[in-house]
């Protein structure tokens, strides 16, 4: 029977609740507005603050052309995104019981064992005199291949891992999957915080707050907890910086939280600004976009996603680094379609981002491998944002094979009735 045509009128329980999707690109936008501007308008005007943080912002360009083709080029994705959410109202009618998941097997214990054993290899391997001397880095050296980068690939599905550990400790309410589930987050946490992986973290908030509402236990309570902890990761990601010392943990935090102003996270209009008027200098980079399509077809003829953050770091912003500058995926579609082009690239995956996520709240999955199909995709959209198209789809791509390893291993299960609930739809 299909779950989204059984209704029960009279039953009916149910709150509203705004896309979480919608959520997040708006504080991203008012983090830009209220947070960075102000920051970015004061490194302008100070004469203090030194050069190295100017040509970290500005680069080489005048700071008020920055700043206002970096405010043009927000103020255009957020007005359509603003159009999108008009039009497909990304609001929905959540049963307060939610649905009946499938119970998840005991073989989430063995899945959970590898992904930890994973996770304690990867960090072993680091070695105790890496750790002492970068506690928090990008660990660029793993390169693209080995074991450590196979074990630290297998250790951040840890997030999925987690969340399928939390629906079973509200199916069975025994207090050992409560201890394993935390435990696993825990391992989640660490791990994120040697190897310098934010977005691992934000993707997992992202699915807590999804398998919450599917399962009616969602609290603002429970999610600030959760939220809490992995803001304190963040900020220590950001804080521990090779041969950075405190004198206390206040001091510590404060720059912590600097870092993250300082960060060229999501819609960084500084970033945006700076990149076009280099771009505006150069020739065509080619449609990086989409240039992991044909990478393995037109090799060096076409430019990878992990190339362009190298090529920005140095050409853009007149240094070299291993890992660059990620542009993200509206200066990456700017990069490759141009303005209008970019705006519509961005705009268009959006629409299909919402739509996904329309299909997981109102619960409209036939299998569970489908349910967690669709949360690999949704909550990589800060990934998608902030690195670029080419690694969300590497990412999702991984963790769809893991995942399909891991299946067999959960229960089979056909679609049930809503506890006692119409089904829901958007309003």
């Amino acid at each position: 029977m299909n779950v989204a045509r059984v209704k029960f009128p009279l039953l009916r329980r149910s709150s509203r609740v705004v896309s979480p999707l919608v959520i997040l690109i708006f504080a991203a936008t008012a983090f830009e507005l209220m947070v960075r501007l102000p920051y970015v308008a004061y490194v302008m005007n100070s004469a203090t603050t030194g050069n190295a943080v100017r040509v970290h912002f500005f680069s080489v360009y005048d700071p008020v052309d920055v700043i206002f083709i970096g405010l043009s080029l927000l103020a255009c994705a957020v007005m359509l995104m603003a159009l999108i959410v008009l039009v497909m109202r990304p609001v929905y009618s959540v049963p307060s019981v939610g649905f009946d998941l499938p119970r998840i097997s005991a073989g989430i214990y063995v899945i959970a064992a590898a992904v930890f054993l994973a996770s304690f290899a990867a960090v072993l391997m680091v070695g105790s005199q890496a750790l002492l001397e970068a506690f928090s880095s990008k660990r660029s050296e793993l390169g693209e291949r080995g074991l450590l980068w196979a074990l630290l690939k297998v250790a951040v599905f840890m997030h999925l891992v987690c969340c399928l550990l939390y629906i079973r400790a509200v199916q069975t309410g025994r207090t050992f999957d409560k201890v394993l589930f935390w435990a696993s987050l825990v391992t989640l946490c660490s791990t994120t915080l040697v190897f310098s992986q934010r977005a691992i973290l934000i993707s997992f908030v992202i699915e807590m707050i999804y398998i919450q509402l599917l399962l009616g236990t969602f609290r603002l309570r429970r999610i600030f907890l959760i939220g809490l902890l992995v803001a304190a990761v963040l900020v220590a990601v950001s804080a521990l910086r090779p041969g950075v010392q405190f004198a206390s943990i206040w001091e510590g935090l404060l720059f912590g939280a600097e870092r993250i102003v300082y960060s060229r996270y999501f819609f960084d209009f500084a970033k945006l600004g700076t990149v076009f008027l280099w771009d505006s200098e150069t020739t065509w980079l080619g449609p990086v976009s989409v240039g992991f399509l044909f990478e393995p077809f037109l090799g060096d003829r076409v430019i990878f996603y992990k190339e362009i953050g190298p090529i920005i770091a140095s050409e853009a912003y007149l240094y070299r680094t291993e890992n660059g500058i990620t542009p993200g995926a509206y200066l990456e579609a700017i990069l490759s379609f141009g303005v209008v082009g970019g705006v519509l690239f961005l705009s268009l995956a959006i629409a299909s981002f919402l739509a996904l996520e329309k299909r997981i709240i109102t619960g409209c999955f036939q299998s569970i491998g489908k349910l967690l199909f669709l949360l690999l995709i949704v909550s990589k959209f800060s990934l998608f944002l902030n690195s670029s198209f080419g690694a969300f789809a590497f990412q999702l791509t991984l963790e769809t094979v893991l995942l399909c390893l891991c299946l067999p291993l959960l229960a089979r299960w056909s679609p049930k009735r809503v506890r006692g609930v119409a089904p829901i739809q958007s309003t």
